[in-house]
């Protein structure tokens, strides 16, 4: 600068150092023969951001790509095709499908192959089990190699739901696993018959007061009344009061257990899919206030069973861990047990216990074949249900177990692969093996092996005669799954017997009707298994006529074109996908109609407007008209539910709607008259 500008110059450029703008300073000071190699290096410093960015961009893709292809890597593996960072699993991530339909669509795409590759979130590699002799491999043979599931919990964020066996991995669920073991001998649960035989008693009594007031039930309320009132009793030795206090305390808790919020919702979501990122939310599964309520329960019942004892749960693991009142106990440890049994009991029976209702009320036939069983059990021991005659309820228990089948409320069984395993051959030609390295994910999937046609024909219609003694025997162990299997094989599965009290109680005092007047819209098409078709062929109509939204109260426009009604009756009933129901369409004679004038199909038409009528019917209307007495008889006689939608026509289209609006289904009547 001295030599080109001189001292004068020097001093500006010093002086216009400090200021905030130094380049637009410097450039005014510097002599042109500088500033000209301002917009040059300016020009540099973009183009190398430039370079940087796309250098990063193009190792990110390089190394998804690499990671994407694992599976062809180690021995070109069959496998759905993966999207960076998403795997397969992005319509999980976003909603659009429960993971356990995307893995069964994984089971049914490679109908040959004993085990499938996928892909986990940010494309960590994992394996689909398809082949049952794997299954038994991973859950009982080499149960060494896959000890862990694949879900974890950090105990300093969650210290209630860390003493759930299903989460401990080691040494430390071998403790946990031999404690809980010791608790639910046979001995300790027929102990409990007569705590839960009175629950089930209560049980009858609400319901027969009820009805006094409305003859409908929402079956998943007043089984989830049951099922909490047995788990405080026989878990935390209280009364719940669920069935005589509509704001009780223990129900509010335990519903604030399983209540999610949205941070909690991606919480459980990265727990699955991205272990790591998911603890660095440090969001707890159980609220506080809910963590301090249990604490303080679990306190009091301690100081309580110091001088009174109570032949149930809770004192069995008081005197486990206690050595018999030897020691001092550890009230997180003691408190996470409950929890344990509140978060294993209580959701997962209700759910099962509503669904097997649903299936007996669409199912009239073999509904009157469970009651006659009871009463025939009933008749032996004097009108009195005992803990022996509960092992004589085979056919109920046959049903509970289809229900389970059906409606499983575990639809995967996630394993990590512990320590190096040598996969089979993935197809039946093939001799090369793969080698699943520690740390990969195994996805044993439940809700598909429970709805493959190859070991459950026709699998969407309600038969227990398929857990019959003879068929179970015809069947591979494994192929069963509602309770796990191996070491980690659910440990109330002897208990769930308990679960037929209720059940043969309840067909003692009522009988059972599927009113679908009475069912949300929204659960009624989850428990259809053509529910995805079916919104998709209303969502399309609405469309071609220009909607944007669709409403439930929509149907009754669909239903009055004779090809959506032919639709529906084909679907729902039989339960059929959308592309078999074209593909008979396909294969159905063409008639005359196809020949018919433009004139005469617009005749036809308004002849169809003029005969039927279609109208939304209130049946809560017209039961308040009717006495309430009369209304249940007639249910009861006739087996048949009240209809949502009423639709009078002609005589054959009358037969049509009257499948379509009655939830029995044909396919499931003639499955269980055999």
């Amino acid at each position: 600068l001295i030599s080109t500008g001189g001292e004068e110059q020097t001093s500006a450029y010093i002086r216009s150092a400090g200021t905030p703008n130094l380049v637009s300073r410097l450039s005014g000071a510097l002599p042109t023969e500088c500033v000209c190699y301002l917009p040059a290096f300016r020009r540099i410093i973009v183009a190398m951001f430039g370079l940087l960015v796309a250098l990063t961009v193009l190792a990110v893709c390089l190394y998804f790509k690499w990671s994407c292809s694992y599976w062809t890597r180690v021995g070109n593996v069959a496998g759905p095709k993966p999207l960076p960072i998403f795997g397969n699993l992005l319509e999980q991530l976003t909603g659009q499908k429960h993971f356990g339909e995307i893995f069964e669509e994984m089971y049914r795409s490679f109908p040959q192959a004993s085990w499938v590759g996928y892909y986990k979130f940010s494309n960590q590699p994992g394996v689909v089990v398809r082949d049952l002799e794997l299954v038994r491999e991973v859950l009982t043979s080499s149960f060494s190699s896959f000890n862990q599931n694949d879900f974890q919990i950090d105990e300093t964020i969650d210290p209630l739901l860390a003493c759930n066996p299903f989460v401990q991995t080691g040494d430390r669920w071998k403790e946990r696993r031999n404690q809980m073991t010791s608790v639910f001998t046979m001995n300790r649960i027929r102990a409990t018959f007569p705590l839960v035989q009175q629950v089930a008693d209560d049980f009858v009594q609400f319901i027969q007061r009820t009805r006094r007031v409305d003859a409908h039930f929402e079956g998943k309320d007043i089984c989830a009344k049951y099922t909490v009132n047995v788990v405080a009793s026989i878990a935390f030795g209280i009364d719940a009061e669920s069935f005589t206090n509509p704001d009780a305390e223990f129900v509010r808790m335990g519903n604030a257990l399983f209540a999610p919020t949205w941070l909690t919702a991606i919480r459980s979501q990265l727990a699955l899919f991205a272990p790591g990122v998911a603890k660095l939310l440090r969001v707890p599964f159980v609220p506080g206030y809910v963590d301090r309520w249990f604490r303080s329960m679990v306190n009091e019942t301690i100081r309580q069973r110091k001088t009174t004892k109570r032949q149930d749960m809770f004192q069995a693991m008081y005197d486990n861990l206690s050595e018999n009142g030897k020691v001092e106990v550890d009230i997180n440890e003691l408190t996470g047990h409950s929890v344990t049994f509140l978060s294993e009991g209580f959701e997962t029976s209700s759910t099962m216990m509503s669904y097997l209702l649903f299936e007996l009320a669409a199912n009239p036939t073999i509904q009157e074949r469970v009651a006659q069983e009871v009463r025939e059990v009933l008749k032996e021991s004097e009108g009195q249900l005992t803990e022996p005659g509960l092992h004589k309820l085979v056919y109920l228990e046959a049903a509970m177990m289809e229900t389970l089948r059906m409606h499983t409320p575990v639809f995967t069984l996630p394993r990590i692969c512990t320590k190096d395993f040598e996969l089979p051959p993935q197809f039946p030609n093939d001799t090369k093996r793969v080698t699943l390295r520690k740390g990969t994910s195994v996805i044993i999937p439940v809700y598909a092996i429970h709805n493959d046609p190859e070991i459950y024909p026709k699998p969407y219609v309600f038969d227990p005669e398929r857990f019959s003694e003879e068929n179970r025997k015809s069947r591979p162990r494994h192929a069963f799954l509602g309770f796990g299997e191996g070491p980690r094989l659910c440990l109330a599965m002897d208990g769930d017997r308990l679960t037929q009290l209720p059940m043969a109680r309840i067909r003692t005092v009522m009988k059972t009707s599927p009113d679908m007047g009475n069912i949300n819209a929204e659960a009624l098409f989850l428990m259809c298994r053509a529910a995805e078709m079916f919104i998709e062929h209303m969502a399309k109509g609405a469309y071609q006529k220009g909607s944007k939204t669709l409403e439930y109260k929509d149907l009754a426009r669909f239903v009055e074109s004779e090809d959506n009604l032919e639709f529906l009756q084909q679907i729902l009933p039989n339960k059929i996908t959308v592309k078999e129901y074209k593909a008979m369409m396909e294969k159905k004679p063409d008639t005359d109609d196809d020949t018919e004038t433009e004139d005469e199909d617009e005749s036809d038409a308004e002849q169809e407007e003029d005969d039927d009528d279609v109208e939304i019917v209130d049946v809560t209307a017209k039961e308040k008209a009717a006495p309430a007495a009369d209304s249940e008889d007639s249910a009861s006689d006739s087996g048949e539910s009240n209809s949502v939608i009423s639709i009078d026509s002609s005589s054959d289209e009358k037969e049509n709607s009257k499948n379509v609006s009655n939830k029995k289904s044909p396919v499931k009547h003639k499955a269980g008259e055999n």
